[in-house]
């Protein structure tokens, strides 16, 4: 995960910080949720948060 918010910070400086942590705050707290439920496993929730901090929060509402 340091990655991708370093990566975000290079190029988008504080804003691609917060970007890529509200990414993960949003994205992890709805995985996290079907975690709990048993819909997916916590390698799914893993993956999906990454893909999240890359791409940022604005994919998980479209």
């Amino acid at each position: 995960m340091k990655f991708f918010s370093i990566n975000n910070v290079f190029y988008g400086g504080i804003n691609g910080l917060i970007f890529s942590f509200l990414g993960l705050l949003v994205a992890g707290g709805i995985f996290l949720i079907l975690y709990v439920f048993k819909g997916l496993g916590a390698g799914d929730v893993k993956l999906f948060v990454a893909i999240v901090a890359i791409v940022g929060v604005q994919m998980v509402y479209t």
